[in-house]
């Protein structure tokens, strides 16, 4: 594969509009699916007259952009982008398409599908609609393919189909689901196997998972304390596979944590290390490895601009953190990437900048060498 710019995009998303996906949607599923959809989509920015009065304003360059569910579109703005390849996330149309695009939905959102015998069959419509974006450009377009942790017979079977389909990783809940074990618990065992046997990296994404947090009380509009706290939250996700599983039990595992920045990283693994060597941690656990050592051995992390994390690289290692541009969201740094990577990442040496920006996600969803 010829590369025009030697950049990656770690995490960039796209959209399923309704119609994309009902297309897939198994006829006996048709009614319900469109239920679902209308009482869950369509609200976009907009709609409501609060925070646009015209359908033509924009509050940020790539707001309401076709390349958001058109894959052909999408190419196209990469290349203004100067991006030659993009891993993607799912999104609904509540924060990125204006009034008047096509109604979308985020494909986490199944999740909470009314009957949940048909959680998986409305999910692996959505995987199908996400595999007409590989179809549109495989060495371009890296959608990450959705799974219901449950039932986990079920969520290893989608694995193995998304393998042979031509998916590069798979997207799962950042929690497990209420009343189930932690992730280090045996019962996940299966999903991480199968995830290791057919090389699918692991995907933890702001979002699902984090339930908890929508009834925090913030007195502004924009729920600004609301939206800085995610990525924080994210220590848990970390904390529980570093110091019990199954970072531990499976080598070989790779995991992402997506959108949640690295900046806070470095010390929460000094913190684990600490605790590990103070309080006689490596004596009570099975492990005699301090924490850290599997973060630098199964973790990745993306970010978007993130000083603290850049200034902290040699601590991160510069294998385990991959630069996104988040297009279409609010932090996306679309159609301005090029100038952002070189402002971002002057202090750092060109081949740290190049893992960043390009080998390490090469790497890591193995696509070919330049």
């Amino acid at each position: 594969m010829a590369y025009k710019f030697g950049v990656i995009s770690a995490d960039s998303h796209l959209s399923i509009t309704n119609d994309a996906l009902l297309a897939h949607v198994p006829s006996k599923l048709q009614e319900a699916a469109k239920a679902f959809l209308a009482a869950n989509t369509g609200n976009p920015i907009g709609s409501s007259g609060t925070k646009q009065e015209t359908e033509d304003e924009h509050f940020w360059p790539a707001m309401g952009r076709a390349g958001q569910y058109d894959p052909a579109e999408r190419l196209k703005d990469m290349d203004l982008d100067g991006i030659d390849v993009e891993v993607l996330y799912t999104q609904g149309d509540a924060y990125t398409m204006p009034a008047g695009n096509p109604p979308a939905i985020d494909g986490m959102a199944l999740l909470g599908f009314p009957d949940q015998d048909a959680v998986f069959p409305m999910t692996q419509a959505y995987n199908d609609a996400l595999a007409d974006w590989i179809d549109a450009a495989p060495d371009r377009l890296l959608p990450m393919g959705l799974v219901p942790l449950l039932p986990i017979e079920a969520a290893v079977a989608e694995v193995e189909r998304l393998a042979k389909r031509g998916f590069k990783g798979i997207r799962i809940q950042a929690l497990p689901p209420a009343g189930e074990p932690a992730f280090w618990n045996e019962r996940w065992n299966p999903l991480w196997e199968a995830c290791v046997e057919h090389s699918m990296p692991v995907h933890l994404h702001l979002g699902a998972g984090f339930e908890a947090l929508a009834n925090l009380e913030d007195p502004l509009p924009g729920r600004p304390l609301f939206k800085s706290l995610p990525p924080i939250m994210m220590a848990q996700v970390l904390g529980s596979f570093l110091l019990y599983g199954p970072a531990k039990t499976f080598p070989e595992l790779q995991v992402g944590l997506v959108e949640a920045g690295i900046g806070w990283v470095p010390y929460y693994l000094e913190r684990l290390d600490t605790m590990w060597k103070r309080h006689s941690y490596r004596d009570r656990h099975a492990s005699k490895e301090p924490p850290s050592t599997y973060w630098h051995r199964n973790f990745f992390g993306t970010f978007e601009d993130d000083q603290a994390g850049v200034r902290c690289l040699d601590l991160l290692g510069a294998t385990t953190v991959m630069w996104a541009s988040d297009y279409p969201h609010p932090d996306s740094t679309w159609p301005e990437s090029r100038r952002v990577i070189e402002d971002h990442f002057s202090k750092i040496t060109p081949e740290q900048k190049r893992l960043v920006t390009f080998e390490n996600a090469r790497r890591i969803y193995r696509l070919p060498a330049p």
